[in-house]
């Protein structure tokens, strides 16, 4: 759970990053603008590294979903029991609301709207050709109520009491 918890805590400070550095939710439809993608390639070709503005803002909430949705599959396996086993986060959720586990430490359902939704967007970014070039599904709204549903299981979970 260490490592699950590092990384964790690497998707607050890429959320923080987002946030401190004015990052604003690009509807759906907004595409690349590819002249101003050329010269921030051409400025990093010639060692002019960009550390801040509205693209680094993008790329630390970008980073911030990519370690929730890593933490999302982790937690689920390690609260499940299935550490080193190669199970679907579909599986791990259908195991988790055995009445044994989840409903039994809680006394309800997990509630995980949100965070299903980052790994979705995830999932997309990673596999899809177009990954997020016609803007995010996931405004940083849902990223900090997938933060709390995170935090919700692993709180209920009785090894980490």
């Amino acid at each position: 759970m260490a490592g699950t918890i590092d990384e964790f805590l690497g998707a607050l400070y890429g959320l923080n990053l987002a946030q401190i550095q004015g990052f604003v939710d690009r509807p759906v439809g907004t595409d690349i603008e590819i002249p101003v993608l050329q010269n921030r390639a051409d400025k990093l070709a010639n060692g002019d590294v960009r550390i801040d503005g509205k693209w680094m803002a993008g790329f630390h909430f970008n980073s911030g979903l990519l370690r929730l949705s890593a933490v999302y599959h982790r937690s689920l396996k390690t609260v499940t029991g299935n550490v080193g086993k190669d199970k679907s986060i579909r599986t791990l959720l259908d195991e988790l609301d055995k009445p044994t586990l989840y409903p039994t430490w809680a006394g309800h359902a997990w509630s995980r709207a949100n965070v299903a939704q980052v790994h979705k967007e995830v999932n997309d970014f990673k596999h899809t050709a177009e990954g997020l070039n016609a803007g995010r599904n996931v405004p940083y709204a849902v990223a900090a109520d997938a933060v709390e549903e995170l935090l919700v299981l692993l709180e209920k979970w009785p090894s980490l009491i």
